[in-house]
């Protein structure tokens, strides 16, 4: 299962009902679990096949985080697209979350000076 879509699209909500249906999702809190495996796509030493072969090894049977490419390709694959009503229903919720930035540039999250 492929869950397509921009973020701040309800993917997080879709995330955790699919979880309900005992899949096992990668969304956002697995990127470090599969830290090496998204390396490896980045230079080039794996493809999606191989991420994804790799991942199910792991348990993981449904990704929000696979290229659409991939899945275009690959027909047996069932794929869900998250969307927005609107830009401006998009842009404002986006609003919303951009004040998470300035937290995260605060002691503790940050231990470096930025420049």
């Amino acid at each position: 299962l492929v869950c397509l879509g921009l973020g701040r699209t309800g993917s997080t909500s879709l995330a955790l009902g699919i979880e309900h249906l005992d899949y096992t999702v990668i969304h956002d809190d697995e990127h470090v679990e599969l830290r090496q495996l998204y390396e490896w796509v980045e230079e080039d030493e794996i493809d999606w096949d191989e991420f994804n072969s790799m991942a199910g090894q792991m348990g993981f049977n449904a990704t929000f985080k696979t290229d659409w490419e991939w899945a275009k390709v690959h027909p047996e694959v069932k794929v869900i697209l998250t969307v927005r009503d609107s830009a401006e229903k998009y842009a404002a919720s986006w609003l919303k979350a951009v004040s998470f930035i300035d937290i995260i540039e605060r002691i503790p999250y940050r231990w470096m000076r930025n420049s």
